[in-house]
């Protein structure tokens, strides 16, 4: 019989592989493939952080062990961190509490994520609020009924994979990205750098407005669908310009957000056929919008 081991640190990059797969076939248009990046990237998230704690002390990551540390927390009305200190200052047997358990039990991650976030000097509070934000949610997924925003759930997997992978290196785990594996690199890249994320996403944007600007017209009815992307002035990134109800343009760049654009297209006030705004001609007191044909009087005379 095949024989399947993996220590903490293995584990937790195994997690985190089906996770970025996931988020990849999320991104792809795989709604229910974000369930599955979600819980997976929490039980890397929580296997980090127990790795970190065992690496103050191994037997720190005991409920039983932890819960010492805890009580003089509470007791002395000082941080985890603290306390665990003057334990260790007092020459405490951190093996104690657990003497006698063959497999005792390992605490929870936010337990862990209390114990970390009482180094207040090196570790970020917005990560914290970010960690405890997709726990919740992946409570929710496997204890009861749960509802996500898609686009927000990608956008944090990015925040956390940023977070965690300056976490990783600050503490001295590992740099993350030298472990990742070559099928999974390219989308931890992605994850791993916020501007490209945003613009990625962005793309997705697009992709999915044009999806529903088309779905359940009729080939022969396409053409009557007036939808059309144009490039981004103000950012310089090609067709992320698209149709906006909310713009006073009727468009806006999916990534920055522009509204303006001479490539977007009006219709002349005499003719009524579109040209691009850029190549309009406005007419003093009478028109703002007259196209090049209306204003070719040489060529009608």
């Amino acid at each position: 019989m095949a024989k399947y081991e993996l220590d903490i640190i293995g584990n937790a990059m195994d997690s985190l592989h089906e996770s970025l797969d996931k988020y990849a076939q999320g991104q792809d248009g795989d709604v229910r493939a974000h369930k599955f990046a979600i819980l997976n990237f929490c039980h890397f998230m929580e296997l980090i952080l127990k790795h970190y704690i065992s690496t103050v002390n191994e037997n720190l990551i005991y409920s039983n062990v932890f819960k010492v540390v805890s009580k003089r927390a509470k007791a002395d009305d000082i941080s985890l961190i603290e306390a665990y200190e003057a334990l260790e200052e007092e020459d405490f047997d951190f093996s104690l509490p657990i003497k006698g358990h063959n497999n005792p039990h390992t605490i929870p991650v936010e337990n862990a994520l209390a114990y970390v976030e009482s180094d207040k000097e090196y570790f970020d509070s917005d990560l914290a609020a970010e960690i405890r934000a997709m726990k919740n949610l992946r409570n929710d997924i496997e204890h009861h009924k749960f509802s996500m925003d898609t686009k927000e759930i990608r956008l944090a997997l990015g925040r956390l994979t940023r977070g965690f992978d300056e976490f990783t290196d600050v503490f001295g785990i590992m740099g993350l990205e030298e472990v990742i594996d070559e099928k999974q690199l390219g989308v931890f890249k992605t994850l791993a750098d916020e501007y490209e994320h945003e613009l990625q996403e962005a793309r997705v944007d697009v992709r999915e407005a044009h999806e529903s600007a088309f779905r359940g017209v009729r080939p022969k009815h396409m053409y009557d669908v007036h939808w059309e992307s144009c490039d981004c002035p103000e950012c310089g990134h090609d067709s992320l310009m698209i149709p906006n109800d909310d713009s006073s343009s009727g468009y806006r760049c999916t990534f920055c957000g522009n509204e303006e654009s001479e490539d977007i297209e009006v219709e002349c006030e005499i003719c009524g056929s579109s040209w691009p705004n850029g190549e309009m001609s406005s007419w003093v007191d009478t028109y703002v919008y007259t196209c090049p044909d209306c204003n070719d009087f040489e060529s009608k005379w």
